[in-house]
């Protein structure tokens, strides 16, 4: 692939974190996380392990999107000022 080359070449493919859940050959629920560039290449890379894939989903990082804490007005911490 020479898409894939380029990537590597450019400064790597940006991979995160996904949490999956499928079912095995006999039919039990199995879970868990991988690290990938991809949804499609974490359900393919399932699929070869004899896992089919229900959900993918990409883990937000924690505290990404947290907006910083503000004290209300009627806080202890406001009225000393």
């Amino acid at each position: 692939m020479a898409t894939a080359a380029a990537a590597l070449k450019r400064g790597g493919v940006k991979e995160a974190m996904y949490f999956w859940e499928g079912r095995d050959r006999s039919g039990k629920v199995v879970k868990g996380e991988m690290r990938a560039s991809g949804e499609n290449v974490v359900a393919a890379t399932l699929r070869r392990q004899g896992i089919n894939p229900m959900k993918v989903k990409k883990q937000r990082l924690a505290g990404a999107a947290r907006s910083p804490r503000r004290t209300s007005r009627s806080s202890p911490a406001s009225s000393r000022r």
